[in-house]
């Protein structure tokens, strides 16, 4: 993983977010991540419990993931 990211434009603390593999980074970025994981695998209580580290309301995170979905679908500028 740790090549692929080299090779990918994007700043060192996003990098560091997704090479968490023990879940400690609190910040922004870990937690939305670690939330829209949770969100995928339907653990429903962990992702409350990350909304709430994060101040949001839980309800929020799945219509933001699917118009994520949609927006990536449509985009064709990489």
């Amino acid at each position: 993983m740790t090549k692929v990211l080299e090779r990918l434009p994007m700043s060192s603390d996003i990098e560091d977010v997704v090479l968490d593999e023990d879940d400690k980074n609190q910040s922004p970025n870990a937690l939305a991540l670690r939330s829209i994981k949770f969100l995928e695998q339907g653990s429903w209580h962990f992702t409350e419990l990350e909304a709430q580290n994060m101040r949001l309301n839980a309800n929020l995170l799945n219509p933001a993931y699917q118009d994520a979905i949609k927006w990536s679908e449509n985009y064709d500028g990489i």
